[in-house]
């Protein structure tokens, strides 16, 4: 049984418009994916493609207009949709949790370091404050931040971006989750910088034996920290599998444009890339939603795209998808 299971995800952004005219914004389509225990799964594809969104529906974090239509998420078998209010929240908090993309604005500004991770924990478990203070110390020193009980006594604008975020993933894994979402989680840092925070989120994911989604549109961070990679386009998961087969034998038009654009590629082979802008999610075409840009295009895409399997574990949603890779 997988830990988590995402099984035709739908999800809507219904609202009135300037003509009060109810409008509906398909942005999530038939999203399915599994994670298993201990894999690391990177969501990829280009901005707004839906990958946070994913995510916010995942936790329950949704806000109108945004509305699951249709679909199930599972967590280890059990309906998440099926959880009231308390228990969502306390999975959320403990079983489940998010590191965001943002430390400067998801770090309290009016809180000490310390004491927001010990209001982590003392909120979702029944740690004492001295057990709680204790630990955080523990996660502090274990993301590499220098004198931990100094650190303690800080506010984030004290902290540098770098620091911050590690700050993040210690807030994120105190709870020692089964599952962790880290949403772009070093937007802003350097290259150095972020190879050595992804370098600490790997590991203490790894010792801790949890699992993990990295949302990124940067395919080098999936590269280096993930096991399996679903590629989005338009709400959708046109293709998944592992990361090294996907690399290697992409199937899909769109994920084939995504590679070659890399700037490796580039390099080597110039700008072959697909044009053109995202499809109207008001207004979506008719069967693949990539085939505006897609230079294998023709009529037959206009039809229900099928899941096409290319061996147990790879997949990719094409009516003519690259057989020969």
């Amino acid at each position: 049984m997988s830990l988590l299971t995402v099984d035709d995800l739908h999800v809507h952004f219904i609202a009135r418009g300037l003509d009060n005219q109810l409008r509906t914004a398909k942005a999530l389509n038939g999203v399915s994916f599994n994670v298993e225990k201990g894999q690391v799964l990177g969501l990829v594809g280009e901005t707004g493609a839906g990958k946070s969104l994913t995510a916010l529906a995942l936790l329950g974090l949704l806000r109108p207009p945004a509305k699951v239509v249709q679909g199930q998420i599972r967590f280890k078998g059990q309906p998440l949709g099926l959880l009231d209010g308390h228990a969502s929240q306390g999975m959320r908090g403990k079983s489940i949790t998010l590191i965001p993309q943002s430390p400067k604005t998801s770090l309290d500004p009016t809180t000490r370091i310390g004491e927001q991770l010990i209001r982590m924990q003392r909120e979702h478990g029944e740690a004492s404050y001295a057990a709680a203070h204790a630990r955080a110390l523990e996660m502090l020193a274990s993301v590499q931040i220098p004198d931990p009980a100094q650190r303690m006594q800080a506010w984030p604008h004290e902290l540098s971006g770098g620091m911050a975020q590690r700050v993040l993933i210690a807030a994120g894994l105190i709870n020692s989750p089964e599952l962790v979402i880290a949403d772009e989680p070093t937007t802003g840092l350097d290259l150095t910088v972020q190879a050595e925070v992804l370098d600490i989120f790997k590991r203490l994911v790894r010792a801790n034996g949890m699992s993990a989604i990295i949302i990124t549109h940067d395919l080098g961070i999936v590269a280096h920290y993930c096991d399996r990679m679903a590629v989005m386009f338009a709400g959708t998961i046109i293709e998944e599998g592992p990361v090294g087969k996907v690399f290697e034998e992409q199937k899909h038009p769109y994920t084939q444009n995504l590679i070659a654009s890399t700037p490796k590629q580039i390099a080597l082979h110039g700008f072959v890339g697909g044009v053109g802008s995202p499809p109207n999610l008001y207004d979506l075409p008719q069967g693949c939603v990539y085939k505006d840009r897609c230079s294998k295009a023709q009529s037959t895409c206009s039809t229900p795209v099928p899941l096409v399997r290319f061996g147990p574990d790879h997949q990719a949603r094409c009516h003519h998808p690259d057989q020969g890779r």
